[in-house]
């Protein structure tokens, strides 16, 4: 596989389309000419063509230099959309998460859970993740948390979900469960989350 240049090589020739650009494509850009004349230089060199040819008006695309240009503008568009909707995702990911609890965990001590949640991404001065619920039994939550239908699960009872990670956060006693605080804080409540 051919090793391209780097996004700042491509921004450097597609913004060094039309004569004397190299100056304007220097100030666009944040850095000298000169450092836009070596990264063009460089990816010439890596390319194998000449983009650009010296004239007594100064520096000017070679006609080579016009299409990897034209398509270096078109990469760069591309790869901003590519960027702008990764961005949306990673947004996605952090503001929304599906959390999956058996029927007691959601009922008895998730409320509490997601008003602490609530309270502490105030308190950080960040954006709470929208949670989005869903109440089954053990066994659903895990299969859901296997299926990527959840990020999250909460269940009860003696055993470890097999495959997937977990941590224990609290444990009954007698049919009576011992204070349960939110995860979020410093006590452990009575629940598994996997």
């Amino acid at each position: 596989m051919t090793a391209y240049p780097t996004w700042l090589r491509w921004r450097c020739c597609s913004r060094s389309r039309t004569p004397g650009s190299l100056n304007a494509a220097s100030r666009q850009l944040g850095i000298t000419q000169q450092a836009v004349s070596a990264r063009v230089r460089s990816a010439e060199a890596q390319a194998g063509v000449a983009l650009i040819s010296q004239t007594p008006r100064g520096s000017t695309l070679t006609p080579e230099g016009v299409v990897v240009a034209e398509w270096a503008a078109r990469l760069l568009a591309v790869a901003g959309e590519l960027d702008a909707g990764l961005a949306a995702f990673r947004r996605d990911h952090q503001t929304r998460l599906r959390v999956s609890a058996s029927l007691t965990i959601a009922e008895q001590l998730l409320p509490g859970w997601l008003v602490s949640l609530q309270a502490d991404a105030r308190h950080r001065r960040q954006p709470a993740p929208q949670i989005v619920l869903t109440a089954a039994n053990s066994d659903t939550v895990t299969r859901q948390v296997r299926a990527g239908q959840a990020g999250l699960g909460f269940v009860e009872g003696p055993a470890t979900p097999k495959g997937l990670r977990s941590r224990i956060i609290g444990h009954r006693r007698a049919g009576r469960d011992r204070p349960a605080r939110s995860p979020v804080g410093a006590a452990p409540p009575a629940a598994r989350a996997g």
